[in-house]
């Protein structure tokens, strides 16, 4: 597949309006800004999995669409301790439901959920992950994944394209590959975000 061949594929889903390809320095300018923010009222680190996910494929491109787009069905923010322990983590819509059922919940936010037999965990941090793109379209063997950026770089990212900012624009950083040669971004921008290492959930941590 051909890089026009993705981008139509890309525009074409529903909700989004353009494709843009992120260059080196772009990329660096994003990671800068997420570096320097902070979590839940400037108190809590942030780790960019998701971030460096995108960045290490191949190609790093950013979507801009309005709310009708289709939204992951993954869980994308966690909130681990030190030991990667979950403590709470957002809740996709389509799991609203499984999770109003649970007991040992707290619900900070209509999106956001806290273990109560779990708060005792000693500095906890966000983990912001990537989720696979969820497109309608069959993208074959791009892999494309995609990652939502924080409000100040999502605020960058319009500006630098010229989109014009409106209630309803959504930005969102996708990273995809085996499209033409590589280009090895990863090896020219480093993520220095200050979260701790993070774990895959353990059983303990399963949502069934």
């Amino acid at each position: 597949m051909r890089i026009e061949e993705f981008t139509e594929l890309i525009t074409s889903e529903p909700g989004v309006s353009s494709m843009h390809m992120m260059d080196p320095e772009v990329i660096s300018k994003i990671v800068e800004i997420e570096d320097s923010v902070k979590g839940f009222s400037g108190s809590m680190d942030i780790e960019y999995l998701g971030l460096g996910k995108c960045i290490a494929s191949d190609y790093t491109a950013v979507i801009f669409c309005d709310s009708s787009f289709q939204r992951p069905d993954d869980i994308t923010i966690e909130m681990v301790n030190e030991e990667g322990l979950l403590i709470g983590h957002d809740v996709p819509e389509c799991l609203y439901a499984k999770f109003k059922k649970k007991e040992n919940l707290i619900w900070v936010s209509e999106s956001f959920i806290l273990y109560s037999d779990r708060l005792q965990s000693s500095k906890p941090h966000l983990v912001m992950k990537a989720a696979r793109f969820p497109g309608k379209n069959d993208f074959k063997d791009t892999e494309p994944w995609i990652f939502y950026p924080s409000v100040n770089a999502a605020n960058y990212l319009s500006s630098h394209y010229g989109i014009a900012r409106s209630k309803g624009l959504i930005s969102a950083i996708i990273g995809f590959g085996n499209i033409g040669r590589s280009v090895p971004v990863s090896d020219m921008v480093k993520i220095t975000g200050s979260g701790s290492s993070h774990r895959e959930p353990a059983p303990q941590d399963t949502f069934d």
